[in-house]
């Protein structure tokens, strides 16, 4: 219900809200409205509590201004469970009322728009958001998922969120490296373009879309699907990330801070976008401003392995391999296996230990896929130019593997290739 809620009230353009996932860190908090309002940057918290018995369903809500505690609004909502989205789009709509905001007719229009009139439909989307939602990549739960939405699309085959569900979930497959960027992107195409056909007035079918065009190094169209994807949901994280890589990528400072800066409002507590920052700034030679942002967000995310991977990562470029070594070896995962500990033991000469990890991604590359461009890292770091050049010509096949091919003309780690034409090609 929270997730829904959150997703009605993006639709409307003078509201900006904060992201499902720092949101959801705040159920059954401790934490006082002032605190929460306070880390979150917001003015006003929506609190509330649904309540289910046989087929009814209430649901109480009330808007809390933080700077008082005092309520701005407050409703309860009885229905049955079937009318859960009439309940959903109500409270949206008291809510920009109780804030005197005007819906326009287009608005309107999106908010009484019901994904599903099928519960059943409804009920195994949502366990496959569920799924999809838990991130780190594992494949075991991202085939949950994707059973769940196409049991959702069985039982609604007109489910327009559901088959954005299945898109997404293929492409979580590409941003974590577990399979073929070529082979998820034909499997999300289809599902995504039969979203499209049946409404096209969704933002997560055009953001869906942004992300496979993106993928597709299909810039000009990506960006169109992007922007159109805001347009509709003015509070698309996703959208606002991709469209920060793009500009990053174009070299465009400006712009891709002013993007990532808007991610990072909606979503502060999602340390997977300050990631993403931290690497952008990485593309752009901007290793220490990458360093600062991501010490300041260690602050609050001490062990997150996502986050020390990156700061690893820009101190290599920084030629700080000791440091970058300690820093992958601290990690809870693949903390003596990554590829680039690999990298990093190779230019300082710890040649057996480099080969060692190289070793591990080459048999593991022959039971799962395993990223070309990975091992490619780790023989740049032995020197073997050769093998380097013919890794990623490998991962380029596999249809090149998402921001780290995108930035491959920016990547310090391969400057000494910058001039060979097999390299240029790529």
């Amino acid at each position: 219900i929270t997730e829904d809620i959150i997703t009605q009230l993006s639709k409307i353009q003078n509201l900006q809200i904060t992201s499902r996932e720092s949101a959801m860190k705040y159920k059954d908090t401790d934490k006082s409205i002032k605190e929460i309002a306070s880390v979150l940057g917001v003015e006003l918290i929506l609190g509330g509590s649904v309540r289910k018995h046989d087929n009814e369903v209430r649901l109480n809500a009330q808007l809390v201004n933080a700077k008082n505690n005092r309520n701005v609004w407050a409703n309860s909502y009885d229905n049955v469970l079937d009318k859960i989205f009439e309940i959903q789009t109500e409270v949206s709509k008291d809510i920009a009322n109780a804030l005197k905001i005007k819906l326009s007719e287009t608005e309107e229009s999106r908010l009484d728009n019901a994904p599903t009139e099928n519960a059943d439909a409804y009920t195994a989307f949502k366990e496959g958001q569920m799924f999809l939602n838990r991130g780190g990549g594992k494949i075991e739960e991202l085939r949950i998922a994707e059973d769940f939405f196409k049991k959702a699309i069985r039982l609604d085959p007109d489910f327009c969120r559901a088959y954005v569900g299945v898109a997404e979930t293929y492409l979580e497959y590409i941003f974590w490296g577990r399979e073929s960027p070529k082979k998820m992107l034909e499997l999300a195409s289809t599902p995504a373009l039969t979203a499209l056909a049946i409404n096209s007035n969704d933002g997560g079918t055009y953001g869906v879309l942004g992300a496979i065009s993106y993928y597709k190094y299909e810039k000009e169209t990506a960006v169109r699907y992007l922007k159109k994807a805001i347009e509709i949901n003015p509070s698309y994280v996703g959208a606002y990330n991709k469209l920060a890589w793009i500009y990053a990528f174009e070299g465009k400072l400006d712009l891709m801070e002013e993007n990532f800066n808007t991610v990072l409002k909606l979503d502060p507590l999602a340390s997977k976008y300050i990631g993403d920052m931290v690497q952008a700034y990485y593309y752009l030679g901007e290793y220490e401003k990458g360093i600062e942002l991501v010490d300041n967000s260690l602050i609050n995310f001490p062990n997150d392995n996502m986050l020390i991977w990156t700061k690893a990562t820009s101190l290599a470029a920084l030629g700080r391999y000791e440091d970058a070594i300690a820093l992958y070896k601290s990690r809870s995962v693949a903390s003596n296996t990554n590829w680039m500990l690999g990298y990093c033991y190779g230019k300082i000469g710890e040649t057996e230990k480099a080969k060692e990890i190289l070793e591990y991604q080459l048999n593991k590359s022959n039971l799962v896929y395993v990223p070309s461009y990975m091992i490619a890292t780790i023989y740049i770091g032995l020197q073997d130019k050769e093998n380097a050049l013919l890794w990623l010509e490998k991962d380029y096949e596999f249809g090149g593997q998402g921001l780290f091919f995108w930035g491959l003309e920016h990547d310090i780690k391969f400057e000494s290739l910058k001039k060979e034409a097999r390299f240029i090609a790529l």
